[in-house]
Parts: C-alpha cells; sequence; structure tokens
C-alpha cells in the first residue's frame, strides 16, 4: 500500500504524476491511497476545490479510479492550517493511524512531491528490517538529536513492533521530532536508515553526473540546477537514487508562483517522457 499524503497548495496533477510513477516502477502490485488535507479552518473549504491551474484533488483522483480521502477538519485548528509543519503532522498521524498502522503488509507513506523515476522493490528493501526512513539530525545545546523524518517511511507491519507509540508530533522540531522518544524507548526497533543525496549540496554540472544517474536525469537536474540559487534544492533518495524529492511544494520557502511553476514544468516534462518511453536509458 502506498500512501500519498500532506497536499496542501499542490499542483492536482501531481497525484496523475506520481500514480503513473508507482505503476511503472512498482515491483510488487499497490494500492494507491492519497490523503487530501487541502483545508481553510476558516470556511471548511477544500483550497483545492477550484483551482485556475486544473481540477481539485479530489475531482482528479475520482476521475483517476485513485482512493482518496480527506483529512477531517476537525483535526485542525488556525494555528496548523496556516504551518504547514503542522499540517504536515496531522495529515500524516492520521493516514499513519487509521490506515497504515492495521494494514497487514507493506506500507509505504511519502510526501506528495516525491516522484519514484526507476524501479524499485519495497519488500526487497526491507528484507530483515521492519521498517526504513531517513535520519534527521538537530543541534540541542551541546547534542545532536536524531529521529525520523517524516517524508518517506517504508513498513512491513507484519514485524513493526510497538505501533501504537510511533507519533509524528513536531516536539520543538520538524514533524517526526517526537519520534526520537520512540527511538530512545526502543534501541531494538530502529529504522533502516535511508541514504540521500541532501538539498543545497550539488552545486555544479559535474557532480549531477558523478550521481551516475541516466542521460535524462541528468538534463533535467541541470535544467533545475539553473533556476536555483547556486544548489539544487531537490533531493534524491535511495542507493541507487530511484526517488526523486521536489521539496517545498506546498512552497514553505516562500519562493515566488513563477520558479515554483517552471520547476513543476520542468519536473513533468522529464517525468513524461521517463513513463511513456519504454527505450528509457
Amino acid at each position: 500500500m502506498t500512501v500519498r499524503h500532506h497536499l496542501f497548495q499542490r499542483e492536482p496533477q501531481r497525484e496523475r504524476i506520481g500514480h503513473e510513477a508507482e505503476t511503472k516502477n512498482a515491483m510488487e502490485p499497490f494500492e494507491f491511497i492519497v490523503f487530501n488535507d487541502g483545508y481553510n479552518i476558516n470556511t471548511k473549504f477544500n483550497l483545492h476545490a477550484e483551482q485556475a491551474s486544473g481540477p481539485g484533488i479530489d475531482t482528479e483522483c475520482a476521475r483517476l479510479g485513485i482512493e482518496h480521502h480527506r483529512v477531517p477538519w476537525t483535526l485542525f485548528d488556525v494555528e496548523s492550517t496556516s504551518d504547514p509543519s503542522w499540517r504536515t503532522y496531522i495529515g500524516l498521524q492520521y493516514a499513519l493511524d487509521m490506515f497504515a498502522k492495521p494494514y497487514p503488509g507493506y506500507v509505504v507513506l511519502m510526501d506528495s512531491d516525491m516522484f519514484w523515476s526507476a524501479p524499485f522493490s519495497v519488500k526487497e528493501y526491507l528484507k530483515g528490517h521492519a521498517w526504513a526512513a531517513i535520519p534527521q539530525t538537530r543541534s540541542a545545546g551541546n547534542n545532536t538529536i536524531t529521529y525520523v523524518y517524516n517524508g518517506i517511511l517504508l513498513f512491513n507491519m507484519m514485524m513493526f513492533p510497538y505501533k501504537a507509540e510511533l507519533n509524528f508530533k513536531l516536539d520543538g522540531y520538524d514533524p517526526g521530532g517526537y519520534t526520537r522518544r520512540y527511538l530512545s524507548k526502543h534501541p531494538d526497533a530502529y529504522p533502516r536508515w535511508i541514504p540521500h543525496v541532501m538539498s543545497q549540496t550539488i552545486r555544479t554540472d559535474q557532480e549531477i553526473i558523478n550521481l551516475n544517474l541516466s542521460m535524462r536525469f541528468d538534463a533535467f537536474l541541470k535544467k533545475e540546477l539553473s533556476l536555483s540559487d547556486g544548489a539544487l534544492y531537490s533531493e534524491v533518495i535511495f542507493e541507487g537514487r530511484q526517488l526523486y524529492h521536489y521539496r517545498s511544494g506546498s512552497n514553505w520557502n516562500m519562493k515566488p508562483p513563477s520558479y515554483h511553476k517552471e520547476r513543476f514544468r520542468l519536473l513533468s516534462e522529464f517525468l513524461t517522457q521517463y513513463l511513456t518511453d519504454k527505450r528509457y536509458t
């Protein structure tokens, strides 16, 4: 089961591309589920319902036959509506508690601005592990704390221990900050840590080439780098670079609309070519 969450201010067509990328690259059968957290607490109005850029997320998912759910508006307040970190936590925790934890199999929880760009087997990756995630670190005085990044989570729920205790509250940090308490209490339950090329660490075309990606992926990232402030804002994830993370799809970094419009145009062009070309290399 693949669950995509945190859709606030996202383009509805991203769910179409995300579903198509999953269909092409998943090496096991899967269910694809979307959680829409696009509410304005003051009007209880779905922010995506009348987007000029295209149909709302609910409409787009219904058209494609994708299972989709609204995160109940009663879980939000004014603070959580205006704060992307709180929105992320609420939507993710709802999906985790209501759907992922009870599921008797493999589950992928992923942010909705992540896209598979190469074949991937969740079952093989989790062989011998109950879950996998990216570590997040922050300074705390003279110490460094480690917690679980919320953007991509792989689970074998048949093995995953202490399910009821896993909570992605901020706890003074980002969404997932509270997971440091889970890890501290259960040292036997550490995930397999997923490697990734962090945002803003790639600064030259040669560094992109050194990632050993496909020629088209190289070309796309070079174009994206030319839009950035001296460093690539997106990320590539896993040892084989199978997952692309657009990053800041909700525009928490307050870029002008034209910036995201052009970035998403380049991404859509790249993924569309990849998804429709059987000879892709």
